[in-house]
């Protein structure tokens, strides 16, 4: 079996994990908002650029107006699109390193069915791991840049590429929602955010293994700011595997 087949195989998590380090999981906690990532902000270079065909066609083209092109086109979408990134799993150590500040930060536990998931065009789906990368023909991209109807298979690209990431990343586990940027409730210093109170249905708090701060003043800090339900738990490292695990507080 395939990895694609394998990824597509594998059953929806009701829980999905937003990885944080301690300032900003504290802030998001605090303030009752997540954060909504610019797409330029991404870590991954191959994000929303799609493989351009069939422009040796067209004279007067070189790669470097391809390139321009391709970086107009994401910037386009890029002022009216943002995304939340969330994982299927919290027992990775490489997400926690990479992601919650080398284990010192937190993972907020989001049910994957949160009321603010049914106003998005997009509800959190799993990223489809494809070293392929997707191609659009110069001529919709083209179009496209000039304003005309984007064609079906060239709005079908553009969903794509908001799913699609090479199968080096797959350990992630990414599940996505896309934003959009004018309808996030709060705007500070250029950047977007979406409130977590009434839209985000937090169910857990996973406190990193290395996190200086004790699981308690977590706990203290939920009610403080009105959560109700929210289970806390400390990550540890198992004794059998190479893997995390949490632990009830």
């Amino acid at each position: 079996m395939s990895k694609r087949k394998k990824n597509r195989d594998i059953p929806s998590p009701d829980t999905i994990y937003r990885y944080l380090d301690l300032q900003a999981g504290l802030a998001t906690l605090e303030q009752k908002e997540f954060k909504v990532s610019r797409l330029s902000q991404l870590n991954d270079p191959f994000e929303w650029l799609p493989t351009i065909i069939d422009w040796q066609d067209t004279k007067n083209l070189t790669p470097h107006d391809i390139e321009l092109a391709q970086r107009e086109m994401m910037a386009t979408i890029g002022e009216l699109l943002g995304i939340i990134c969330f994982s299927g799993r919290s027992d990775l150590p490489a997400l926690w390193a990479h992601y919650a500040q080398e284990h010192q930060g937190i993972a907020i536990g989001v049910s994957a069915s949160s009321p603010c998931f049914s106003r998005v065009d997009n509800p959190p789906k799993p990223i489809n791991y494809d070293d392929r990368r997707i191609k659009i023909k110069w001529r919709d991209l083209s179009s496209s840049i000039n304003g005309s109807s984007a064609s079906p298979e060239f709005s079908k690209a553009l969903t794509d590429l908001g799913f699609r990431k090479g199968e080096n990343w797959e350990y992630e586990n990414e599940y996505r929602a896309l934003f959009r940027l004018k309808e996030c409730e709060t705007v500070k210093n250029g950047m977007y955010f979406v409130k977590s109170d009434d839209t985000f249905k937090i169910t857990e708090i996973i406190v990193g293994a290395n996190c200086r701060v004790d699981p308690g003043y977590f706990k203290k800090s939920l009610e403080l700011h009105g959560y109700s339900n929210v289970k806390v738990f400390k990550s540890r490292l198992r004794k059998d595997k190479h893997l995390m695990e949490k632990v009830p507080v």
